[in-house]
């Protein structure tokens, strides 16, 4: 199968979805907001007032290309479908979400993947778990939220004062740990006599294809119940826009470890980080850095482009040169200290792990630019 390189377009993905929803509550936007978000917002609500509630919601990996493989046309989810953007990149859950609940770019927020390289702790560790490699807790608090802080845009609607913000999560102020519960808090919130911003996020149907596949039995069942519900949720609400989207879509691949290939792993001060398929590099000190390119691509020049830091940062891939509304610094200063010495951004299906262990742990996969990765739908209900 052929797969279609796609670049972020940091002028209609997610980033400028988080906008819209932020200069629709009063609050200054980071970026320009989503036209066809922003034209639905304008428009107000089939009764011509303006909307009361905005409710958008996150599935984890329901790519707008993965729901054209699991839903015909004319189920409710696609047939509703405005527009396909962007994800960020990485497009993966830490970024991508993270871009959500902030309104900025990766390189503004530098919450950038799963694992990032933190130089004070000289170790890798994973910002959402708070953990290192080896499982052990990094400290009580959350060290990344302690060390790169970002304001969230609930935080920025309910200062503007013109309205009310909520997350439904498993890490929300709206504690849920089922889909059920999700979509009666969402109908419950929607039903306040209130102005509000309601976000929902549900891991799946990402967990389910991370290990089965993209298309695996638990995946298709997770979206076919999602469509069903979605649809019974827009006919209980009123005066409400809800938006459906993913942080990221998925593909299957082929998994390889780094560790297979030891004079590759000789280079390095420390294993990768970020994402297997957006893989940071740091070099030993006094290694050859031509040594070291010549090496990766010998192994995996057909299936990644790697670049230095200076061409990460020249390409915008993170978001660094998008259109910007404020005056917030365009790179946040931890930002190159994280990118490390060298990317490893995948432009095919190969996935370099860390060790053995990971690579078999996973089938679908996802944070290189691939376009079944990189789009995600805009499903517009207005109610």
């Amino acid at each position: 199968m052929q797969h279609s390189l796609l670049y972020p377009d940091y002028s209609r993905s997610i980033v400028n979805l988080a906008n819209s929803v932020i200069a629709y509550f009063g609050a200054q936007p980071y970026h320009p907001g989503l036209a066809e978000l922003d034209e639905a917002l304008e428009a107000g609500s089939p009764s011509g007032a303006p909307y009361k509630h905005v409710l958008v919601m996150v599935f984890d990996a329901m790519g707008s290309r993965n729901l054209q493989d699991w839903l015909p046309p004319e189920s409710y989810l696609r047939s509703h479908q405005a527009a396909e953007i962007t994800s960020t990149f990485p497009p993966t859950t830490t970024a991508a979400t993270t871009t959500l609940q902030s309104g900025l770019t990766p390189s503004e927020h530098a919450w950038l993947g799963w694992r990032m390289y933190f130089e004070e702790l000289g170790a890798n560790i994973c910002p959402f778990m708070n953990i290192y490699d080896d499982g052990t807790r990094v400290s009580e608090k959350k060290y990344a939220r302690e060390h790169i802080p970002y304001e969230s845009i609930y935080d920025r609607i309910t200062q503007a004062g013109k309205a009310h913000a909520y997350a439904v999560s498993e890490y929300g102020s709206h504690h849920i740990t089922t889909l059920n519960q999700l979509f009666d808090s969402a109908r419950y919130l929607c039903s306040r006599d209130e102005r509000s911003y309601i976000y929902t996020y549900w891991p799946n149907p990402d967990s389910y294809m991370h290990r089965e596949g993209t298309c695996g039995i638990d995946a298709l069942a997770t979206v076919h119940i999602v469509n069903s519900m979605v649809a019974e949720l827009a006919g209980q609400v009123q005066d409400t826009l809800i938006v459906v989207t993913a942080d990221h879509g998925q593909l299957d691949g082929t998994n390889e470890s780094i560790t297979r290939y030891p004079e590759l792993n000789a280079y390095l001060s420390s294993a990768p980080s970020v994402e297997p398929r957006a893989s940071s590099f740091r070099l030993r000190a006094g290694a050859d850095a031509a040594g070291f390119e010549a090496e990766f691509k010998k192994h995996f020049g057909n299936d990644y482009q790697l670049m230095t830091q200076d061409q990460v940062v020249e390409s915008g891939l993170f978001g660094n040169k998008a259109v910007r509304l404020t005056d917030t610094p365009a790179e946040h200063p931890r930002f190159r200290e994280f990118l490390g010495d060298y990317m490893g951004v995948a432009v095919g299906t190969r996935s370099l792990f860390r060790n053995d262990t990971e690579a078999r742990r996973f089938v679908g996969i996802h944070a290189g630019l691939l376009e079944k990765e990189m789009l995600v739908p805009l499903i517009l209900f207005k109610t």
